[in-house]
């Protein structure tokens, strides 16, 4: 069975975001969509917004959560990058995309599936080296640091992947790549130590990186253009039938000034244009799903 993989956990926004994700997969695809999250995030749903999902996963507090225990005290830390590693043992379909929230699908994204011709497969956004300074595809931390760390050797060529996208087929392949990437997760260079910070943890992007150069696993999907389109904030957006043409979805990465208005516009006329064929308008735009987005940070 195929199907697509959505992660809504943490702030509340982040199940209007993958509500708005499922409304436009459903609009243009007919593939079952697994959803992994929280009870309480899934109850801010109303009945037609959680028909657009047909497998609910639910994940316990610790699955989410870094917690410790400080004094009287306990302190939860939201970790993203752990779930997006750990979701595979939670993956119900044989072929799964993994698509991030915070963006929308824009036409039939089962044709993907056919695209993809290993068992693992990323937005690839290019590759370094040790002497490769700065590396400007993968930018959470250092090469010195990263090669240091993992113990490298200083001719290994990591891959750097916008997780964004990901296809995942069960099997030996990728049962050893996300057992190795959860081994790396637990044993992966201190926080303290990244040049860039995801909300305060490890991104599961550095994670998975280092793993591929470790299993000499190559993610790169050999299309053009990528699967996914991410916008400028410096530049508008490309015409929107050129992108639907060439691109199966569009991809809001960082905070709102990251995206430029036109590709900000964009997503609310395609949900709105949507949410009409259920009967509504545009129920979560996407500056108010901005307001409270886990972004990096130095």
């Amino acid at each position: 069975m195929k199907g697509i993989v959505l992660i809504a956990v943490g702030e509340q926004n982040y199940i209007y975001w993958a509500y708005n994700q499922a409304m436009s997969i459903k609009f243009y695809s007919d593939v079952k969509i697994q959803l992994i999250t929280e009870k309480r995030l899934y109850s801010k749903l109303d009945k037609l917004q959680r028909s657009h999902f047909d497998h609910i996963t639910y994940l316990e507090e610790e699955e989410v959560y870094d917690i410790k225990q400080v004094r009287y005290k306990t302190i939860k830390k939201l970790n993203p990058g752990r779930v997006k590693i750990e979701m595979y043992d939670k993956l119900i379909y044989d072929e799964t995309i993994y698509l991030d929230v915070d963006g929308i699908t824009i036409k039939d994204i089962k044709p993907l599936f056919d695209l993809c011709d290993k068992d693992y497969h990323a937005q690839y956004q290019g590759k370094g080296g040790y002497q490769d300074k700065p590396w400007g595809d993968m930018i959470w931390a250092k090469p010195d640091i990263v090669f240091d760390h993992f113990q490298l050797p200083k001719d290994t060529i990591i891959p750097f992947i916008n997780s964004s996208f990901q296809y995942i087929k069960k099997g030996k392949l990728c049962d050893k790549l996300y057992e190795r990437a959860k081994f790396n997760l637990k044993n992966c260079i201190p926080i303290k130590d990244l040049y860039y910070q995801w909300g305060g943890v490890i991104p599961d992007e550095l994670v998975m990186n280092v793993t591929f150069a470790q299993l000499g696993i190559d993610p790169t999907l050999k299309i053009k253009p990528k699967p996914l389109y991410f916008s400028k904030f410096s530049s508008p957006a490309m015409a929107n039938s050129k992108v639907q043409e060439t691109f199966f979805g569009l991809g809001y990465r960082g905070d709102r000034k990251l995206n430029h208005y036109t590709f900000r516009r964009w997503y609310n006329e395609e949900i709105n244009m949507i949410s009409k064929t259920h009967g509504r308008n545009i129920e979560y735009k996407i500056d108010r799903l901005f307001q409270t987005k886990f972004v990096l940070s130095k």
